[in-house]
């Protein structure tokens, strides 16, 4: 079976990830909103700090998470890679419910399809930088 990474291996990759994250994010936010236009009655694309709390809130939770399954899994890898896809579905899940509710006042602003459709692009770009820093770099350097 793999083996088991120390736990500060994986607490640094969530450092990692959230730090990477929140700065692809940021760049992404910047350059959609450049393309769409500033998005102030959308509380999520708004101001920077929705990116910055949120980002390293999940992937936070989500270091937790790969640390307590590395300690318990049989392949933790393998139950690192579905967590992380789980998380994801589940985190995009607003987002999808949000482009139904386009043009509609809801507690987080009004949003657009496309301001939405950034928000996606963010979750997609988190995802990978998560799946790169945990069982991409992570191994690689234990």
């Amino acid at each position: 079976s793999p083996a088991r990474l120390p736990t500060s291996r994986l607490l640094l990759a969530g450092v990692i990830a959230i730090v990477a994250s929140i700065v692809v994010n940021l760049i992404i936010r910047w350059l959609g909103l450049l393309l769409i236009g500033e998005q102030p009655n959308f509380n999520p694309l708004a101001t920077i700090q929705p990116v910055i709390l949120f980002t390293t809130m999940f992937i936070a939770a989500a270091t937790i998470i790969f640390i307590l399954i590395n300690r318990s899994a049989a392949n933790p890898p393998r139950m690192i890679r579905r967590a992380a896809l789980i998380g994801f579905i589940v985190t995009l899940l607003p987002d999808i419910w949000l482009l139904f509710l386009s043009g509609q006042e809801t507690p987080m602003g009004t949003p657009t399809v496309a301001a939405v459709l950034l928000l996606i692009i963010m979750h997609i770009a988190s995802y990978a930088i998560v799946l790169w820093a945990f069982l991409g770099w992570a191994p690689r350097r234990a």
